[in-house]
């Protein structure tokens, strides 16, 4: 019964080639980052959907 088990090695970068094509572009990551800092403002989610509630009457 002092068997050893079978041991999966771990492959770290098995799915890079499958994950590349949704990787963030440098502008959007830093659209993510400017839209995070504006969230932070007091008041500003409240701009922001507002400006979205404009956008969407005006389509």
């Amino acid at each position: 019964m002092n068997e050893e088990l079978p041991r999966h090695e771990p492959l770290p970068r098995l799915f890079d080639p499958l994950l590349a094509g949704f990787q963030p572009t440098p502008s959007q990551r830093l659209t993510g980052r400017l839209l995070i800092a504006l969230v932070r403002i007091p008041g500003a989610l409240g701009l922001l959907r507002a400006w979205h509630a404009r956008q969407a009457r005006r389509r």
